[in-house]
Parts: structure tokens; C-alpha cells; sequence
């Protein structure tokens, strides 16, 4: 008989959870995007201050990376449980994928000479375009030849917060 409670009890746990998700999904999820929206309207509008809807919108972006670093291991050993790379859960798709393998050679004293080397190159042909920027030569000093210049690409401008 305790098994049987233990048992029902648990079902009826499930069954909270699974209400408490689609009210989370169907309302609490809907009323953050309109938030959101909202948010970046007055900001378009020019009634809300686009540095203040920044600064919001990087701790929200770090609670819900924190929150989702937090359940992130639970989460995977869940989606193991389904025994395949892909599948379906609650009407979301997923995709399981294995972590990328990574290779350091930075302790093989070959490598680390080849790799000073390159920085070497790399800053005589960054120093060619720094002096053709400026009207300055770019010759090589040793040659006499003139460096081919490097392409270079410029990164977007971003806003950091300080704290």
C-alpha cells in the first residue's frame, strides 16, 4: 500500500510539473517577449533611454545564461535518456551532439618555434600596412621589396557594461 501512495504521489508531482511548464510556456514565456518588445519599442520611440534597455537587457542576458548553465547538466543527461542524437520532447526538436575534440601543441618546443616565427611574420606584414596607412614605405627591410599588404577586416563597434 505505501508503494502504491509513493507511486500516486509521485505521479501527481509529474503532473504539476507538467502544468506549471505549459503555464510557463503559454503565459510567463509570451509576457517576457512582449516585455522585450516593449522595451525596444520606447527605445525606438525615444521614450526610454537606449542605455538603460542595454544595461537591463545584459543582466537579463546573464541570468538566463546563468539559469541555463545551472540546469544545463540535468538537461543532458535527460535528453540521453531518449537514446538517439535526435529527437522530440514536449513539441520542442532536439539534436544531442558530443563535444568537439581540442588539441594543444603549445607544449612541443617545435611548435612553439614555428608559432613565434608566424607572430613574428604576421607583425612585419600588420607594421607594411600600419606605415602604408600612414604614407610611409612598406618595404622589407632585409629585401628591399615591397611587403604585399594584408587583408583587413575592422570588427563592429560593441558597448561594454563596467560595473
Amino acid at each position: 500500500m505505501r508503494n502504491e501512495e509513493a507511486l500516486n504521489d509521485f505521479y501527481e508531482l509529474q503532473e504539476e510539473n507538467r502544468n506549471f511548464f505549459e503555464v510557463s510556456k503559454k503565459e510567463t514565456v509570451p509576457n517576457i517577449l512582449t516585455s522585450i518588445d516593449t522595451i525596444v519599442n520606447k527605445v525606438d520611440l525615444g521614450e526610454l533611454n537606449g542605455l538603460d534597455a542595454f544595461s537591463l537587457f545584459k543582466k537579463l542576458e546573464k541570468a538566463f545564461t546563468e539559469a541555463k548553465k545551472t540546469i544545463e547538466g540535468i538537461a543532458l543527461d535527460e535528453a540521453e535518456k531518449f537514446g538517439s542524437t535526435t529527437f522530440e520532447s514536449n513539441g520542442q526538436k532536439y539534436e544531442l551532439r558530443n563535444g568537439a575534440t581540442r588539441y594543444s601543441f603549445d607544449h612541443i618546443e617545435e611548435y612553439a618555434n614555428k608559432k613565434a616565427e608566424l607572430k613574428t611574420l604576421e607583425e612585419k606584414y600588420k607594421l607594411a600596412f600600419k606605415n602604408s596607412s600612414l604614407k610611409l614605405s612598406s618595404l622589407d627591410e632585409k629585401t628591399g621589396e615591397v611587403l604585399e599588404l594584408p587583408k583587413v577586416t575592422i570588427s563592429k563597434s560593441s558597448l561594454i557594461i563596467k560595473k
